[in-house]
């Protein structure tokens, strides 16, 4: 019985350091990536460069902005953060983790039919799951997220990953030392290749709220105390069904 139980212990412990030491794997490929997989990670990259702007949002902005035709049209050197389902708040965390280490002249961000959302977006905020142990990332989960719960947030190791393997998992760690992907060669921009029929897709319907969002708040403050100048854009809906989209969001756009 007692050899039992030591074998059983043995076993936890190995357990323990191996979920342990896969965390620290994990979150030090996604921190310090050769080939980035995920636009938290790829902004790490460029921690020793200036840009002249930066361009955030949703997929109408990763996948229509490209900084490399800016940069021949104008001079001006840029970045593409955007990234698809991207919410106010993970633009949010975006513009505090770019303006840490740069201070660009303007910053770009696109808002639209997500304008009135408040919680994390549920692919959006996958991303975000490996930089849980920045102290302003946790904080801002564990204030708007409606799961928070110890064991998303990081209280027991190599959770995380294995809750989200199919975005966090090991195919993607391999491929962040081996691989490009597909936002790296043009600074973020990343061209529509998938062949769909844009004219297959449904109307869209939606109805805005003429409330203020406390994240695009947060976001004027905050680059107002670094100086920074924040300009807000829509972009166009195919097939839109709404009317009201301008008279909310002018207050923005203007």
């Amino acid at each position: 019985m007692l050899k039992f139980l030591k074998l059983l212990i043995y076993i936890l412990l190995s357990i323990v350091m191996l979920a342990y030491g896969l965390d620290w794997f994990y979150t030090y490929s996604y921190h310090h990536p050769i080939h980035a997989r995920s636009k938290p990670s790829y902004v790490k990259q460029f921690d020793d460069l200036q840009f002249d702007y930066a361009l955030l949002g949703s997929s109408r902005c990763i996948y229509h902005l490209n900084p490399v035709q800016i940069t021949k049209k104008t001079g001006l050197n840029g970045i593409n953060l955007g990234y698809s389902a991207s919410s106010p708040f993970e633009i949010k965390l975006m513009v505090h983790e770019f303006l840490k280490n740069h201070r660009p002249k303007k910053i770009f961000i696109q808002i639209g039919d997500r304008y009135n959302q408040i919680e994390p977006d549920t692919l959006a905020s996958v991303a975000w799951m490996p930089f849980l142990n920045n102290e302003y990332v946790s904080e801002e989960f564990y204030k708007w997220s409606e799961d928070a719960d110890f064991l998303y947030y990081d209280k027991i190791p190599f959770y995380r990953y294995v809750n989200y393997e199919a975005k966090l998992g090991i195919r993607n760690v391999a491929l962040s030392y081996f691989k490009n992907s597909n936002f790296e060669p043009q600074l973020g921009f990343s061209a529509i290749t998938n062949g769909k029929k844009v004219h297959e897709k449904p109307k869209t319907f939606y109805t805005l709220e003429d409330e203020k969002n406390p994240h695009l708040e947060e976001i004027i403050n905050f680059c107002e105390s670094k100086q920074v100048e924040v300009y807000f854009f829509t972009a166009p809906f195919y097939r839109f069904s709404e009317e009201n989209q301008n008279q909310v969001l002018i207050k923005y756009l203007t």
